[in-house]
């Protein structure tokens, strides 16, 4: 923020998170500078979403492809 540029107003971050509860999910977020009328920023905001479900499939969804490439012997990969 100390430059006023962010490349997260573009691209979607995904990292894991913590919530206050204390159970670890996924989030996806990205960030809007806010500027004043000048143009001096004053602030940011983000839009945060909780993808805990979807990556969790995802990642059921590669590790049985990994398995089914173990059993017939194929490491060529499915994009």
């Amino acid at each position: 923020m100390r430059t006023g540029v962010t490349r997260y107003t573009r691209d979607l971050l995904a990292v894991p998170a913590i919530r206050s509860d204390g159970q670890r999910i996924s989030i996806e977020f990205t960030i809007a500078l806010v500027r004043n009328s000048e143009g001096t920023l004053i602030g940011a905001g983000a839009v945060i979403r909780d993808v805990t479900v979807r990556w969790s499939r995802d990642k059921a969804l590669k590790e049985r492809l990994a398995d089914l490439e173990k059993q017939t012997g194929s490491t060529k990969t499915a994009v």
